[in-house]
């Protein structure tokens, strides 16, 4: 039997302690990456799944979305508490829209969340359905986590090129 007596037993304890301390990252082993064109066509086999997806914000007076120029969902904000990437988030996308409600696809971004296709009830009471709200989207990202987020228009990058930007800013 090992035993350890004072400052290098506490440097043991400090040291498991910390391997098992809140450095760790988020678990996201029940997210799945998936691209908005399947999001699009095979919108049944990820209904209430937690996905990961990436694209370009767009907001206008009515919608709030996530495309690429060929496919898009549109965009929810979950009832999660915010957490400083969801508001560094919510900001960088006020920011581009200046003094309109356009963001014009200037912010891409890497989103997580609930993807839903059915009605969501909150307090028994109808917040989204099918072709209601987010520019009449049959489905919709309840976003939870933002993995990153840029100013990196779509007009100027490529898919490639704006991830890239996206995980150097992190």
């Amino acid at each position: 039997m090992l035993k350890f007596h004072g400052a290098l037993h506490t440097a043991i304890v400090l040291a498991v302690a910390g391997a098992c301390s809140c450095h760790r990252k988020a678990d996201h082993s029940d997210t799945i990456e998936v691209s908005l064109c399947d999001l699009r066509n095979k919108r049944e086999l990820f209904a209430g799944k937690r996905i990961e997806v990436k694209g370009w914000v767009y907001t206008d007076e009515e919608r709030f979305g996530l495309g690429n120029g060929d496919c898009g969902i549109g965009l929810m904000h979950s009832d999660s508490p915010l957490n400083r990437q969801r508001d560094e988030f919510i900001a960088l996308v006020k920011k581009t829209q200046g003094d309109t409600w356009n963001s014009y696809d200037k912010v891409f971004a890497i989103l997580r969340g609930r993807f839903e296709t059915a009605p969501i009830i909150k307090d028994g009471h109808e917040t989204w359905s099918p072709g209601y709200c987010c520019g009449s989207s049959p489905s919709v990202l309840v976003f939870e986590d933002v993995a990153c987020a840029v100013e990196a228009p779509m007009s100027n990058n490529t898919m490639q090129s704006a991830e890239l930007q996206c995980h150097r800013t992190k």
